[in-house]
Protein backbone atom coordinates (compact mmCIF):
# COMPACT_ATOMS: atom_id res chain seq x y z
CA UNK A 1 0.00 0.00 0.00
CA UNK A 2 1.34 3.44 -0.91
CA UNK A 3 2.23 5.94 1.80
CA UNK A 4 -0.78 8.19 1.20
CA UNK A 5 -3.19 5.27 1.29
CA UNK A 6 -1.68 4.05 4.55
CA UNK A 7 -2.06 7.51 6.10
CA UNK A 8 -5.72 7.77 5.14
CA UNK A 9 -6.42 4.29 6.43
CA UNK A 10 -4.67 5.14 9.72
CA UNK A 11 -6.86 8.24 10.20
CA UNK A 12 -9.99 6.19 9.47
CA UNK A 13 -8.96 3.52 12.00
CA UNK A 14 -8.18 6.16 14.66
CA UNK A 15 -11.69 7.62 14.33
CA UNK A 16 -13.24 4.17 14.53
CA UNK A 17 -11.23 3.27 17.63
CA UNK A 18 -12.25 6.40 19.54
CA UNK A 19 -15.93 6.02 18.60
CA UNK A 20 -16.12 2.32 19.49
CA UNK A 21 -14.33 2.81 22.80
CA UNK A 22 -16.82 5.52 23.71
CA UNK A 23 -19.78 3.39 22.61
CA UNK A 24 -18.57 0.42 24.68
CA UNK A 25 -18.46 2.51 27.87
CA UNK A 26 -22.14 1.72 28.53
CA UNK A 27 -21.99 -1.99 27.63
CA UNK A 28 -21.96 -3.43 31.19
CA UNK A 29 -24.51 -0.86 32.38
CA UNK A 30 -27.22 -1.24 29.73
CA UNK A 31 -28.55 -4.63 31.00
CA UNK A 32 -29.21 -3.07 34.41
CA UNK A 33 -31.04 -0.18 32.81
CA UNK A 34 -33.22 -2.66 30.90
CA UNK A 35 -33.95 -4.50 34.16
CA UNK A 36 -34.83 -1.15 35.79
CA UNK A 37 -37.48 -0.60 33.11
CA UNK A 38 -39.40 -3.59 34.58
CA UNK A 39 -40.23 -5.13 31.21
CA UNK A 40 -40.38 -8.82 30.35
CA UNK A 41 -38.14 -10.33 27.69
CA UNK A 42 -41.01 -10.60 25.20
CA UNK A 43 -41.37 -6.82 25.35
CA UNK A 44 -37.62 -6.37 25.12
CA UNK A 45 -37.65 -8.69 22.11
CA UNK A 46 -40.31 -6.48 20.53
CA UNK A 47 -38.11 -3.40 21.07
CA UNK A 48 -35.19 -5.21 19.42
CA UNK A 49 -37.44 -6.35 16.55
CA UNK A 50 -38.63 -2.81 15.86
CA UNK A 51 -34.99 -1.69 15.75
CA UNK A 52 -34.10 -4.49 13.35
CA UNK A 53 -37.04 -3.73 11.04
CA UNK A 54 -35.85 -0.14 10.64
CA UNK A 55 -32.27 -1.31 10.15
CA UNK A 56 -33.37 -3.83 7.52
CA UNK A 57 -35.29 -1.20 5.60
CA UNK A 58 -32.12 0.85 5.05
CA UNK A 59 -29.66 -2.01 4.38
CA UNK A 60 -29.98 -2.09 0.60
CA UNK A 61 -30.41 1.70 0.14
CA UNK A 62 -27.33 2.23 2.35
CA UNK A 63 -25.32 -0.32 0.37
CA UNK A 64 -26.26 1.46 -2.87
CA UNK A 65 -25.55 4.92 -1.44
CA UNK A 66 -22.13 4.20 0.06
CA UNK A 67 -20.25 4.07 -3.28
CA UNK A 68 -22.03 7.30 -4.28
CA UNK A 69 -21.38 9.40 -1.15
CA UNK A 70 -18.01 7.80 -0.36
CA UNK A 71 -16.76 5.34 2.23
CA UNK A 72 -15.34 7.86 4.71
CA UNK A 73 -18.49 10.01 4.76
CA UNK A 74 -20.48 6.83 5.33
CA UNK A 75 -18.41 6.08 8.43
CA UNK A 76 -19.19 9.62 9.59
CA UNK A 77 -22.90 8.82 9.33
CA UNK A 78 -22.35 5.65 11.37
CA UNK A 79 -20.54 7.56 14.13
CA UNK A 80 -23.22 10.27 14.27
CA UNK A 81 -25.96 7.66 14.65
CA UNK A 82 -23.99 5.79 17.30
CA UNK A 83 -23.53 8.96 19.35
CA UNK A 84 -27.18 9.92 18.94
CA UNK A 85 -28.33 6.53 20.24
CA UNK A 86 -26.36 6.98 23.47
CA UNK A 87 -27.79 10.47 23.82
CA UNK A 88 -31.32 9.11 23.50
CA UNK A 89 -30.61 6.51 26.20
CA UNK A 90 -29.59 9.41 28.45
CA UNK A 91 -32.84 11.24 27.69
CA UNK A 92 -34.83 8.08 28.43
CA UNK A 93 -33.12 7.73 31.82
CA UNK A 94 -33.54 11.45 32.58
CA UNK A 95 -37.28 11.10 32.00
CA UNK A 96 -37.47 8.38 34.64
CA UNK A 97 -37.21 5.39 32.34
CA UNK A 98 -39.13 6.28 29.18
CA UNK A 99 -39.64 3.06 27.21
CA UNK A 100 -40.59 5.04 24.10
CA UNK A 101 -37.36 7.07 24.06
CA UNK A 102 -35.34 3.96 24.88
CA UNK A 103 -36.93 2.17 21.92
CA UNK A 104 -36.05 5.10 19.62
CA UNK A 105 -32.46 5.06 20.91
CA UNK A 106 -32.23 1.32 20.43
CA UNK A 107 -33.49 1.70 16.86
CA UNK A 108 -30.97 4.47 16.11
CA UNK A 109 -28.16 2.26 17.42
CA UNK A 110 -29.15 -0.35 14.85
CA UNK A 111 -29.34 2.17 12.01
CA UNK A 112 -25.57 2.71 12.18
CA UNK A 113 -24.77 -0.96 11.51
CA UNK A 114 -25.30 -0.94 7.71
CA UNK A 115 -22.99 2.05 7.25
CA UNK A 116 -20.27 0.86 9.64
CA UNK A 117 -20.24 -2.77 8.54
CA UNK A 118 -20.35 -2.15 4.80
CA UNK A 119 -17.85 0.70 4.98
CA UNK A 120 -15.17 -1.30 6.78
CA UNK A 121 -15.41 -4.24 4.40
CA UNK A 122 -15.43 -1.92 1.38
CA UNK A 123 -12.38 0.07 2.48
CA UNK A 124 -10.33 -3.03 3.19
CA UNK A 125 -11.43 -4.63 -0.09
CA UNK A 126 -10.47 -1.46 -1.94
CA UNK A 127 -7.02 -1.15 -0.43
CA UNK A 128 -5.89 -4.79 -0.12
CA UNK A 129 -5.61 -7.80 -2.46
CA UNK A 130 -7.64 -10.91 -1.68
CA UNK A 131 -4.63 -12.91 -0.50
CA UNK A 132 -4.20 -10.45 2.40
CA UNK A 133 -7.81 -9.48 2.97
CA UNK A 134 -8.65 -11.64 5.99
CA UNK A 135 -5.37 -10.61 7.60
CA UNK A 136 -6.10 -6.89 7.25
CA UNK A 137 -9.74 -7.30 8.30
CA UNK A 138 -8.51 -9.25 11.30
CA UNK A 139 -5.94 -6.60 12.17
CA UNK A 140 -8.53 -3.81 12.04
CA UNK A 141 -10.92 -5.91 14.13
CA UNK A 142 -8.15 -6.56 16.67
CA UNK A 143 -7.48 -2.86 17.02
CA UNK A 144 -11.19 -2.14 17.47
CA UNK A 145 -11.37 -4.91 20.08
CA UNK A 146 -8.47 -3.34 21.95
CA UNK A 147 -10.30 -0.03 22.07
CA UNK A 148 -13.54 -1.67 23.17
CA UNK A 149 -11.86 -3.58 26.00
CA UNK A 150 -11.22 -0.48 28.09
CA UNK A 151 -14.69 1.01 27.61
CA UNK A 152 -16.73 -1.57 29.58
CA UNK A 153 -14.14 -1.70 32.37
CA UNK A 154 -14.27 2.08 32.79
CA UNK A 155 -18.05 2.15 32.47
CA UNK A 156 -18.56 -0.63 35.00
CA UNK A 157 -16.19 1.07 37.46
CA UNK A 158 -17.86 4.48 37.06
CA UNK A 159 -21.30 2.98 37.62
CA UNK A 160 -20.59 0.48 40.40
CA UNK A 161 -17.71 2.09 42.30
CA UNK A 162 -18.09 5.80 41.59
CA UNK A 163 -21.88 5.79 41.68
CA UNK A 164 -22.50 7.55 38.37
CA UNK A 165 -26.13 7.39 37.27
CA UNK A 166 -27.54 5.94 34.07
CA UNK A 167 -27.93 9.47 32.70
CA UNK A 168 -24.28 10.29 33.37
CA UNK A 169 -22.94 7.03 31.91
CA UNK A 170 -25.04 7.30 28.74
CA UNK A 171 -24.19 11.00 28.30
CA UNK A 172 -20.46 10.37 28.70
CA UNK A 173 -20.65 7.54 26.17
CA UNK A 174 -22.40 9.81 23.66
CA UNK A 175 -19.84 12.62 24.10
CA UNK A 176 -16.88 10.28 23.61
CA UNK A 177 -18.40 8.80 20.44
CA UNK A 178 -19.07 12.20 18.89
CA UNK A 179 -15.54 13.39 19.72
CA UNK A 180 -14.28 10.96 17.08
CA UNK A 181 -15.98 12.88 14.26
CA UNK A 182 -13.36 15.70 14.09
CA UNK A 183 -10.69 13.02 13.55
CA UNK A 184 -12.58 11.82 10.48
CA UNK A 185 -13.36 15.26 9.02
CA UNK A 186 -10.14 15.53 6.91
CA UNK A 187 -11.13 12.39 5.00
CA UNK A 188 -14.50 13.75 3.85
CA UNK A 189 -12.83 15.66 1.00
CA UNK A 190 -10.97 12.56 -0.23
CA UNK A 191 -12.14 10.82 -3.40
CA UNK A 192 -11.24 7.34 -2.15
CA UNK A 193 -12.95 5.70 -5.11
CA UNK A 194 -10.53 7.43 -7.49
CA UNK A 195 -11.07 6.63 -11.15
CA UNK A 196 -13.44 3.79 -10.25
CA UNK A 197 -16.23 6.30 -9.66
CA UNK A 198 -18.20 5.68 -12.86
CA UNK A 199 -21.81 5.50 -13.97
CA UNK A 200 -22.06 1.99 -12.59
CA UNK A 201 -21.65 3.45 -9.11
CA UNK A 202 -24.82 5.56 -9.29
CA UNK A 203 -27.58 4.81 -6.80
CA UNK A 204 -30.06 3.61 -9.42
CA UNK A 205 -27.48 1.47 -11.20
CA UNK A 206 -26.45 -0.19 -7.95
CA UNK A 207 -30.06 -1.14 -7.23
CA UNK A 208 -30.57 -2.36 -10.81
CA UNK A 209 -27.67 -4.78 -10.44
CA UNK A 210 -29.03 -6.37 -7.28
CA UNK A 211 -31.02 -9.22 -8.96
CA UNK A 212 -27.99 -10.10 -11.07
CA UNK A 213 -25.84 -10.05 -7.96
CA UNK A 214 -28.06 -12.52 -6.12
CA UNK A 215 -27.71 -14.92 -9.07
CA UNK A 216 -23.91 -14.83 -8.85
CA UNK A 217 -22.63 -18.45 -8.68
CA UNK A 218 -22.36 -19.57 -5.08
CA UNK A 219 -23.78 -16.40 -3.53
CA UNK A 220 -27.44 -17.48 -3.36
CA UNK A 221 -26.64 -20.73 -1.56
CA UNK A 222 -24.20 -18.99 0.77
CA UNK A 223 -26.75 -16.33 1.68
CA UNK A 224 -29.38 -18.99 2.40
CA UNK A 225 -27.10 -20.88 4.78
CA UNK A 226 -25.79 -17.72 6.44
CA UNK A 227 -29.41 -16.64 6.95
CA UNK A 228 -30.11 -19.87 8.82
CA UNK A 229 -27.07 -19.14 10.94
CA UNK A 230 -28.29 -15.58 11.61
CA UNK A 231 -31.68 -16.90 12.74
CA UNK A 232 -30.07 -19.36 15.15
CA UNK A 233 -27.81 -16.78 16.80
CA UNK A 234 -30.59 -14.19 16.77
CA UNK A 235 -32.60 -16.32 19.19
CA UNK A 236 -30.28 -15.41 22.07
CA UNK A 237 -28.47 -12.25 20.95
CA UNK A 238 -30.52 -9.80 23.03
CA UNK A 239 -30.87 -11.90 26.16
CA UNK A 240 -27.51 -13.27 27.32
CA UNK A 241 -26.51 -10.15 29.27
CA UNK A 242 -30.01 -9.96 30.79
CA UNK A 243 -29.69 -13.62 31.83
CA UNK A 244 -26.35 -12.92 33.51
CA UNK A 245 -27.64 -9.87 35.36
CA UNK A 246 -30.98 -11.34 36.44
CA UNK A 247 -30.36 -15.08 36.89
CA UNK A 248 -26.62 -15.46 37.56
CA UNK A 249 -26.48 -12.27 39.62
CA UNK A 250 -23.51 -10.80 37.78
CA UNK A 251 -22.40 -7.34 38.82
CA UNK A 252 -21.58 -4.64 36.25
CA UNK A 253 -17.84 -5.04 36.84
CA UNK A 254 -18.18 -8.82 36.40
CA UNK A 255 -19.93 -8.27 33.09
CA UNK A 256 -17.03 -6.00 32.15
CA UNK A 257 -14.57 -8.75 33.14
CA UNK A 258 -16.45 -11.26 30.97
CA UNK A 259 -16.36 -8.78 28.11
CA UNK A 260 -12.61 -8.37 28.68
CA UNK A 261 -12.07 -12.13 28.44
CA UNK A 262 -13.92 -12.14 25.13
CA UNK A 263 -11.97 -9.13 23.86
CA UNK A 264 -8.59 -10.57 24.80
CA UNK A 265 -9.34 -13.74 22.85
CA UNK A 266 -10.51 -11.79 19.81
CA UNK A 267 -7.60 -9.36 20.09
CA UNK A 268 -5.13 -12.22 19.90
CA UNK A 269 -7.12 -14.29 17.42
CA UNK A 270 -8.47 -11.94 14.74
CA UNK A 271 -5.22 -11.29 12.92
CA UNK A 272 -3.88 -14.81 13.44
CA UNK A 273 -6.95 -16.58 12.07
CA UNK A 274 -7.15 -14.09 9.21
CA UNK A 275 -3.51 -14.69 8.34
CA UNK A 276 -3.87 -18.48 8.41
CA UNK A 277 -7.04 -18.27 6.32
CA UNK A 278 -5.23 -16.16 3.72
CA UNK A 279 -2.19 -18.42 3.81
CA UNK A 280 -4.13 -21.60 3.04
CA UNK A 281 -6.73 -19.78 0.89
CA UNK A 282 -9.62 -21.35 2.77
CA UNK A 283 -12.57 -19.68 4.48
CA UNK A 284 -15.18 -22.38 5.12
CA UNK A 285 -13.24 -24.53 7.65
CA UNK A 286 -12.88 -21.47 9.90
CA UNK A 287 -16.60 -20.77 9.67
CA UNK A 288 -17.25 -24.37 10.78
CA UNK A 289 -14.83 -23.96 13.67
CA UNK A 290 -16.76 -20.87 14.69
CA UNK A 291 -19.94 -22.92 15.07
CA UNK A 292 -18.09 -25.61 17.04
CA UNK A 293 -16.89 -22.94 19.48
CA UNK A 294 -20.47 -21.66 19.59
CA UNK A 295 -21.70 -25.09 20.68
CA UNK A 296 -19.26 -25.00 23.61
CA UNK A 297 -20.40 -21.45 24.45
CA UNK A 298 -24.08 -22.37 24.71
CA UNK A 299 -23.34 -25.57 26.63
CA UNK A 300 -21.45 -23.56 29.25
CA UNK A 301 -24.14 -20.87 29.44
CA UNK A 302 -26.78 -23.53 30.09
CA UNK A 303 -24.59 -25.22 32.74
CA UNK A 304 -23.31 -22.21 34.67
CA UNK A 305 -24.30 -21.52 38.26
CA UNK A 306 -21.86 -18.67 38.83
CA UNK A 307 -19.52 -16.44 36.84
CA UNK A 308 -16.62 -18.92 36.65
CA UNK A 309 -18.13 -20.94 33.80
CA UNK A 310 -19.41 -17.73 32.24
CA UNK A 311 -15.84 -16.47 31.86
CA UNK A 312 -14.94 -19.74 30.11
CA UNK A 313 -18.05 -19.41 27.93
CA UNK A 314 -17.01 -15.90 26.91
CA UNK A 315 -13.58 -17.23 25.95
CA UNK A 316 -15.30 -19.61 23.53
CA UNK A 317 -17.46 -16.74 22.29
CA UNK A 318 -14.22 -14.93 21.50
CA UNK A 319 -13.25 -17.89 19.32
CA UNK A 320 -16.66 -17.75 17.63
CA UNK A 321 -16.01 -14.15 16.63
CA UNK A 322 -12.38 -14.77 15.60
CA UNK A 323 -13.26 -17.62 13.28
CA UNK A 324 -16.32 -15.88 11.84
CA UNK A 325 -16.08 -12.09 11.55
CA UNK A 326 -13.23 -11.12 9.21
CA UNK A 327 -13.19 -14.47 7.41
CA UNK A 328 -16.89 -14.55 6.51
CA UNK A 329 -16.67 -10.93 5.39
CA UNK A 330 -13.72 -11.82 3.14
CA UNK A 331 -15.65 -14.85 1.82
CA UNK A 332 -18.68 -12.77 0.81
CA UNK A 333 -16.60 -9.90 -0.62
CA UNK A 334 -14.62 -12.31 -2.80
CA UNK A 335 -17.81 -13.72 -4.29
CA UNK A 336 -18.98 -10.20 -5.17
CA UNK A 337 -15.57 -9.21 -6.45
CA UNK A 338 -15.82 -11.93 -9.10
CA UNK A 339 -18.49 -9.76 -10.70
CA UNK A 340 -16.85 -6.36 -10.17
CA UNK A 341 -14.79 -4.62 -7.44
CA UNK A 342 -17.36 -1.80 -7.38
CA UNK A 343 -20.12 -4.24 -6.46
CA UNK A 344 -18.51 -5.26 -3.14
CA UNK A 345 -20.51 -2.74 -1.02
CA UNK A 346 -23.77 -3.97 -2.56
CA UNK A 347 -22.72 -7.59 -1.96
CA UNK A 348 -22.03 -6.89 1.71
CA UNK A 349 -25.30 -4.96 1.88
CA UNK A 350 -27.29 -7.84 0.38
CA UNK A 351 -25.71 -10.23 2.88
CA UNK A 352 -26.46 -7.83 5.73
CA UNK A 353 -30.06 -7.33 4.54
CA UNK A 354 -30.92 -11.00 4.13
CA UNK A 355 -29.31 -12.14 7.37
CA UNK A 356 -30.95 -9.27 9.28
CA UNK A 357 -34.29 -10.32 7.85
CA UNK A 358 -33.64 -13.81 9.22
CA UNK A 359 -32.90 -12.41 12.68
CA UNK A 360 -36.18 -10.50 12.76
CA UNK A 361 -38.50 -13.32 13.92
CA UNK A 362 -35.67 -14.85 15.96
CA UNK A 363 -35.60 -11.93 18.41
CA UNK A 364 -39.31 -12.24 19.21
CA UNK A 365 -39.24 -16.04 19.34
CA UNK A 366 -36.16 -16.05 21.57
CA UNK A 367 -37.79 -13.63 24.03
CA UNK A 368 -40.93 -15.77 24.16
CA UNK A 369 -38.95 -18.97 24.81
CA UNK A 370 -36.91 -17.12 27.46
CA UNK A 371 -40.09 -16.11 29.31
CA UNK A 372 -42.03 -19.39 28.92
CA UNK A 373 -39.37 -22.14 29.08
CA UNK A 374 -36.54 -20.24 30.73
CA UNK A 375 -33.11 -19.15 29.49
CA UNK A 376 -31.39 -22.52 29.97
CA UNK A 377 -33.93 -24.26 27.74
CA UNK A 378 -33.34 -21.57 25.12
CA UNK A 379 -29.57 -22.08 25.26
CA UNK A 380 -29.90 -25.88 24.93
CA UNK A 381 -32.19 -25.50 21.92
CA UNK A 382 -29.73 -23.16 20.20
CA UNK A 383 -26.86 -25.52 21.07
CA UNK A 384 -28.53 -28.30 19.04
CA UNK A 385 -29.21 -25.93 16.14
CA UNK A 386 -25.60 -24.67 16.06
CA UNK A 387 -24.34 -28.25 15.74
CA UNK A 388 -26.63 -28.73 12.75
CA UNK A 389 -25.30 -25.52 11.19
CA UNK A 390 -21.81 -27.03 11.02
CA UNK A 391 -23.04 -29.61 8.51
CA UNK A 392 -24.78 -26.95 6.41
CA UNK A 393 -21.58 -24.91 6.16
CA UNK A 394 -19.72 -28.01 4.95
CA UNK A 395 -21.84 -27.93 1.77
CA UNK A 396 -20.47 -24.52 0.68
CA UNK A 397 -17.67 -24.07 -1.86
CA UNK A 398 -14.70 -21.74 -1.66
CA UNK A 399 -15.03 -18.71 -4.01
CA UNK A 400 -12.73 -18.68 -7.00
CA UNK A 401 -10.07 -16.00 -6.90
CA UNK A 402 -10.85 -12.88 -8.86
CA UNK A 403 -8.15 -10.75 -10.42
CA UNK A 404 -7.22 -8.17 -7.81
CA UNK A 405 -8.26 -4.62 -8.56
CA UNK A 406 -7.50 -2.61 -5.47
CA UNK A 407 -6.58 1.04 -5.01
CA UNK A 408 -3.33 2.03 -3.33
CA UNK A 409 -3.12 5.76 -4.09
Amino acid sequence: MAKKGFKLLAIYIAAVLVSRAGAALMTPVLPYYVVSLNIDMTTYGLVATIARILSILIRIPAAALIPVIGYFKSEGIAIALLGASRGLYAVSAALGGSLLIFTVGYAVSFLQFPFARITRASIVSKFTPSERRSTVLGLVSSLVTLAMTAGPLVGGYLYQEMGLSFVEIFSLSSILVLLSLPILFPLFAVNELGEDRKGEDSFSEQLRRLPQLIRTPGLGRALAILSVDAFIWGLTHDYVSIYLAKYIGAKPVELAYANTVLNVITLLGFTLTGYVSDKISRRIPFMMLSEAAGAAYFFLLASAEDMLLIYVAYAFMGLVICFWGPITTAYISEIGENMSPSIVPLTIGAWSFITSLARLPAGLLGGYIFDVLGPRALFRLVLAMVIGEIFLLATLSEPRKAKDKFQTF
